[in-house]
């Protein structure tokens, strides 16, 4: 079954690398420290207090185990010990050249493929068109396969038709390039 992914807005802006964009994220929303143990009391099942319990016991245990210098590798993110500065020679002080140990996150493939899988960028400064992402030809029940007189259905967004007007609509046109159907 077709599962709509989530749209995220991004916000270009203009790099000094080859005149080329950057674009920056527009967060959908963002959930405090309460919403977050709100929801994961309500998808696990969890009393509101265990959540927030759990959550807290999680940080402890994290931050505890990264001062003893481990990675921590979940199925989703992994934690770890960073180190940041350099030191001017080899055998220098690393705290008095200013060397210092920080916390690192990383995200593991699970999450990333699902983040793909899942979200969508769409330009917010962009001239808004038709996109058509999955075509059934109901007559032939296919995907993606269109034939002449069959009866079709089509998913997509940024469909602004006034079905009142009879000239705004979706026209399908044959191509007349050579090896073009």
């Amino acid at each position: 079954m077709y599962q709509k992914r989530q749209q995220i807005k991004v916000k270009p802006r203009a790099t000094t690398v080859s005149g080329k964009f950057q674009a920056d994220m527009e967060p959908t929303d963002i959930l405090s420290e309460k919403d977050i143990v709100a929801r994961w009391a309500e998808n696990s099942g969890l009393k509101p207090i265990m959540a927030q319990a759990a959550l807290t016991s999680l940080e402890g245990f994290i931050l505890q185990e990264l001062a003893k210098g481990r990675r921590l590798d979940f199925n989703l993110v992994s934690f770890y010990p960073r180190l940041s500065g350099a030191l001017s020679s080899r055998d220098s002080d690393p705290e008095s050249d200013g060397l210092f140990v920080r916390g690192a996150v990383k995200a593991r493939r699970a999450l990333v493929h699902g983040l793909k899988r899942s979200l969508e960028a769409e330009n917010g400064l962009a001239v808004t068109c038709p996109r058509i992402s999955n075509v059934l030809d109901k007559t032939a029940n296919r995907f993606d396969v269109l034939a002449a007189g069959h009866e079709l259905s089509a998913v997509g967004r940024e469909f602004q038709i006034d079905l009142s007007r009879e000239d705004e609509g979706v026209w399908l046109e044959k191509e007349t390039r050579k090896g073009a159907i």
